[in-house]
């Protein structure tokens, strides 16, 4: 079925043959379809918590700074927070869920390129279609390739018709775009998007009255790396609080090895 959904529902509660055979069915959807809708992920109260810490911490995350944020269309733009606090919460910021499809889908030495919050504002119209980075734009090579970078987003408030969500055409990143199929999931608080970076998505007009703000984090094998906007001159794409760092495991320092450490 394209534009595949998986229930992570029960993940890690200790059945591990259903773990495998969950991370191996959404691992296989990946592939062929080049995005996945990860439901029932995180607990919906650990999204709700980072959503107040946001509208808390940084109550003008709503108006783009072209020093610190970028974005190409107007009301649309991604902005980088520090990882402290609610934002930090190793559930909501790489789930155990997550890293283990990551395994399989970008190998042992996978590294978060960046982290932060993209936000549609109410007026924000859809995007043009694109992919987020090819290695070769000039030849259809990157097709025959596997994964280099993925996107993790996880909306903080409910994606559907009228607050806006993430339209793919399902598969173009191994076929060309006419001959897949566009899909535009309806992605409530507590499940996630993943997708492939060859993949053509766009993201789709916010037609509600607030915003609607999304965690973002790129992973990717570490010897790719995605470039800053020149623009953005103050742009941090990954920074973490000092004291969530001394949290990490082996695991977490090795996929957090290009963040900048901050007070």
């Amino acid at each position: 079925m394209s534009g595949q959904r998986i229930s992570f529902a029960g993940y890690g509660a200790g059945d591990d043959a259903r773990d495998v055979e969950t991370i191996l069915r959404a691992g296989a959807a990946f592939r062929r379809d080049g995005m996945i809708v990860l439901d029932d992920l995180v607990d919906p109260r650990v999204v709700e918590r980072a959503r107040a810490a946001i509208e808390r911490g940084h109550p003008d995350y709503i108006e783009r700074d072209p020093e610190r944020s970028f974005g190409l269309y107007p009301g649309r733009f991604t902005l980088p927070l520090p990882l402290r606090g609610a934002l930090a919460d190793r559930a909501l910021l790489c789930p155990p869920a997550v890293r283990s499809l990551l395994d399989r889908l970008l190998g042992d030495a996978y590294v978060m390129d960046s982290s932060g919050v993209l936000v549609s504002l109410p007026e924000a119209e859809d995007q043009s279609w694109h992919p987020d980075a090819l290695l070769f734009p000039e030849l259809p090579i990157d097709r025959l390739l596997p994964p280099v970078a993925v996107a993790f987003s996880l909306p903080l408030v409910r994606m559907d018709e009228i607050s806006g969500s993430t339209g793919f055409r399902v598969g173009s990143h191994v076929a060309p775009d006419k001959n897949v199929l566009e899909f535009a999931p309806v992605v409530p608080v507590g499940s996630a998007l993943l997708w492939d970076f060859r993949v053509t998505h766009r993201g789709l007009a916010n037609r509600s009255n607030r915003p609607r703000p999304v965690a973002f984090t790129v992973f990717c094998r570490d010897w790719w790396v995605e470039t800053a906007p020149r623009e953005a001159i103050h742009y941090e794409k990954l920074t973490v609080a000092r004291s969530v760092a001394a949290t990490f495991d082996k695991g977490m320092h090795r996929i957090m090895s290009r963040a900048k450490v901050i007070d």
